[in-house]
């Protein structure tokens, strides 16, 4: 059989493989018409062997009528992102063995009459994401054995009322992300084997009470994110199996009370994001004996029926998070005594009552975080023997019985965060001694008890941060042998004895910023031997013993920044990754405006900004062997003006490097030589004019470079020569009128160019040869007058070009004949738009956006 032509003067061609999980293959592919490759699998007994057919990502368009007629054998086609329009009936004819069509990802728009009818063997159909409008009431004729249809992601507003009349075998019907407003009570009809329906993401506003009537098989529904706002009594009343419901992201003001009657199956409800359900009246659950999750969260819900959960016999998850309950019925959860999981999350409730969760012997989680709880009473939590995370923060907590968690004895998480509490009873924690996790930052606790945490043997983390905690006593950490993770910043903490921390032997991280420190003890660090961060920043610290740099081992990140004398390098910490050493004086110190860096270690990082804003003028750089594995250097917003040829003689393996925002006017030659691993360079808003021949000589691994911002009038013609892998190459709003035609002869793989913001007044055509992969040139505002013939004649990648606010009179008629691929052209504020060559434009076949003067035409 001869390969048919498409419309495009290609040719599909066929090429047969075997595979071990389809049998006989063969991929379908399109050739041009003068491609003189055999067709390996053109003859027709092949043809007829082959099991799985398919193509994807190719631009095949159209399909003649005939070209499957010789698969009669294949089971699976698969034309998935081929650009494909059109479906007939006759491409689908020869094919009647098929079982599994999938035809995702094309621009199909209709489905034309009785496009399956030979087709009596398809078990599963997918139309995903395509732009599918119609659908013929035909269409699925001769699928008595379909049990999958996907129409997922289409445009579909309405269905011919017998569209899946013929689809008596269906099983699962996916139609997610439509524009289906109403259903009517014929469209299922005949669907009595459907078990899953999707009808998430649609514009339905009104549903038929008899919608869904006939299905009876019906397991799972998903009506997620539409415009419902009424469920009445007999929407569901034959859907008596349907397990998983969801009717989350709607609109719903009304639901019948009795409209879940008849879901005595029911296992999952999603009734969340309503926005307008105020209330749960006692009969809406009555009947959900199976029912194990329910999500009533993101809505309105102000009061609860003390009966309304008394039918939920085995309700493992109840999420009531984001409402607006002020008050919990003491017997709300008296016979769903099945619970583990209870969020309440987001509301007003000011009370607990202390037999509120007696019946919830199983409960796992409580969330009752962000609330209006002033206390915790003795036997809240009497019956929730088997808790294990406990969500309290962000109430009004300030006081906690000291009997309160005396029965959480397998309590791992407990989250006390954002609350009033000033101090905790020593007998608080005494039965906690299955906590991991303990968090009681930011309330106003002044004082850590003796051994308060003492049961705590298994913590891995405690939080103590943003209280009054002015001291620890030696014995406050005596039990926490286990401990990895210690916050303590923003106290008052003055001074650390020598044993407080003797017992943190496995301790990772401890921060103690924000805190009134004035030294650094080794002996209070000494057995520390697994600390990786110590976070020390923003204290008064003017001395550091000189033996604490061989106590931290294992340090890999030192924070001491904005404190008063910090002199250590750790030159000996081969292991530390960031070391913050910050000499911070603002202009209004007795200190001066001067700042002083010493850098010993892999990353520099100062006030969380690097270097910035810091009024630096002169930089001290100390060198030893850690400075050679710095990979980032940034050195921004200070009145840097010069900077020695030697500055980075150290950092052999820096990789970026910022200097942008200071007032740096020139850079020695040599300065950037020892950089030869660099990668990115900004220089942008400084103050350089000249741009010397071996500036970036030793840069050939630079993959972007900023000189944004600048005086620059100047360039060497072979300044870029060796940047043989710059990829962008930004020179916006310096001072150039021009520029060598060899400044860019070795940059192939520039991509992004911008020279927007100077007074370039013409440019040759020989500037851009070089630049075959630059996608995006920006030239805008600048002042040249006239583009030659060939000046983009190597710029076929190009995709936007800007020439805004030129002074362009004359325009070649073939400047623009070689980016044929650009799809942004900017030609406004020039003199040429009702003077170019009717012709010009001709080649750009992919041009989307074309704007002149100040308006934007369109092209299609």
């Amino acid at each position: 059989m001869e390969n048919k032509l498409t419309e495009n003067n290609t040719k599909l061609s066929f090429r047969l493989y075997t595979s071990t999980a389809h049998g006989i293959c063969c991929e379908l592919s399109l050739k041009p018409e003068d491609e003189t490759r055999n067709d390996k699998g053109s003859g027709d007994i092949k043809r007829q062997a082959v099991e799985f057919l398919f193509a994807t990502q190719q631009k095949i368009n159209s399909l003649p009528g005939d070209c499957f007629d010789k698969f009669i054998n294949v089971q699976t086609l698969n034309l998935i992102n081929v650009n494909l329009s059109t479906v007939t009936y006759r491409h689908f004819k020869s094919l009647v063995q098929l079982k599994y069509l999938d035809l995702s990802c094309n621009k199909l728009r209709k489905l034309p009459r009785r496009l399956f009818k030979e087709n009596e063997n398809l078990v599963d159909i997918s139309l995903t994401s395509n732009q599918i409008l119609e659908i013929d009431e035909s269409a699925f004729v001769g699928l008595e054995n379909l049990k999958r249809l996907s129409l997922r992601k289409n445009s579909m507003t309405e269905f011919h009322p017998n569209v899946f009349k013929h689809l008596s075998q269906l099983e699962v019907l996916a139609l997610e992300g439509n524009s289906i407003y109403y259903i009517d009570d014929k469209l299922f009809g005949n669907l009595t084997s459907l078990t899953k329906l999707e009808l998430k993401l649609n514009k339905l506003f009104r549903l038929h009470p008899n919608a869904f009537k006939y299905l009876s098989n019906l397991k799972s529904l998903d009506l997620e994110e539409n415009l419902i706002t009424n469920i009445p009594m007999q929407l569901f009343q034959t859907t008596i199996a349907l397990e998983t419901l969801n009717l989350s992201k709607n609109e719903l003001t009304k639901i019948h009370p009795l409209a879940f009657t008849t879901l005595a199956n029911l296992q999952i409800l999603y009734l969340n994001n309503n926005n307008e359900i105020a209330g749960i009246p006692a009969e809406l659950f009555k009947q959900q004996a199976k029912l194990r999750e329910l999500y009533l969260q993101s809505n309105k819900i102000v009061q609860i029926h003390p009966q309304a959960f008394k039918g939920l016999g085995v309700i493992k998850t109840l999420d009531l998070s984001a409402n607006s309950i002020s008050i919990l019925p003491e017997n709300l959860f008296l016979l769903a005594n099945t619970l583990k999981r209870i969020n309440l999350n987001e509301n007003c409730i000011e009370e607990l009552h202390s037999k509120q969760f007696r019946t919830l012997m199983f409960l796992e989680e409580l969330d009752m975080g962000t609330n209006r709880l002033s206390k915790i009473m003795a036997g809240t939590f009497e019956a929730t023997s088997r808790l294990k995370k406990l969500n309290l923060s962000d109430n009004r907590i300030e006081k906690i019985h000291p009997e309160a968690f005396n029965n959480l004895r397998n309590l791992a998480y407990l989250n006390m965060n954002s609350n009033g509490l000033t101090e905790i009873h020593e007998d608080v924690f005494k039965n906690s001694e299955a906590l991991i996790y303990l968090g009681l930052a930011e309330n106003n606790i002044e004082k850590i008890q003796p051994f308060q945490f003492q049961a705590m043997v298994e913590l891995k983390k405690l939080e103590l941060n943003n209280n009054l905690i002015s001291e620890l006593p030696d014995d406050a950490f005596d039990s926490l042998t286990e401990l990895k993770d210690l916050v303590l910043s923003d106290n008052h903490i003055t001074e650390l004895s020598r044993e407080v921390f003797k017992p943190l032997m496995k301790l990772e991280a401890l921060n103690l910023e924000n805190n009134d420190l004035v030294k650094l003890d080794t002996l209070t660090f000494r057995n520390l031997l697994q600390l990786k961060y110590l976070h020390v920043s923003n204290n008064m610290i003017q001395f550091v013993d000189d033996d604490f740099k061989d106590v931290l081992i294992n340090l890999k990140q030192l924070d001491v920044s904005n404190n008063i004398c910090v002199n250590k390098t750790f030159r000996n910490i081969k292991e530390l990754k960031g070391f913050r050493v910050t000499y911070w004086y603002y202009s209004h110190a007795k200190f001066g405006d001067s700042c002083k860096i010493s850098i010993g270690t892999e990353v520099v990082i100062i006030n969380n900004k690097n270097i910035q804003d810091a009024n630096i003028k002169y930089l001290h750089v100390n060198q030893d062997h850690q400075f050679k594995t710095i990979p980032k250097i940034t050195i921004e917003n200070n009145q840097l003006t010069d900077i020695d040829k030697d500055a980075f003689i150290g950092p052999g393996n820096l990789e970026k490097l910022t200097l942008s925002k200071n007032q740096i006017k020139n850079l020695h030659w040599e300065t950037f030589r020892p950089l030869q691993k660099l990668k990115f360079l900004f220089l942008n808003d400084n103050n350089i004019c000249v741009v010397g021949q071996k500036m970036f000589y030793h840069q050939s691994c630079l993959e972007e470079l900023s000189l944004s911002r600048n005086q620059i009038f100047v360039i060497h013609p072979h300044a870029m020569m060796n940047l043989k892998n710059l990829r962008i190459l930004q020179m916006e709003d310096n001072k150039l009128t021009n520029f060598s035609p060899d400044l860019f002869q070795n940059m192939s793989k520039l991509t992004n160019l911008d020279m927007s913001g100077n007074r370039l007044r013409n440019i040759d055509s020989e500037s851009f040869k070089a630049l075959t992969n630059l996608k995006v040139l920006n030239l805008r505002n600048n002042e040249l007058s006239e583009l030659e013939a060939l000046v983009f004649q190597k710029q076929t990648s190009l995709l936007e070009l800007n020439l805004q606010n030129n002074k362009i009179i004359k325009v070649d008629p073939d400047t623009f004949s070689f980016v044929k691929n650009i799809s942004t052209l900017n030609l406004s504020e020039n003199l040429c738009a009702t003077n170019l060559p009717p012709t010009i434009f001709s080649s750009m076949r992919k041009l989307k956006n074309l704007i002149m003067n100040t308006n934007q035409v369109l092209c299609t």
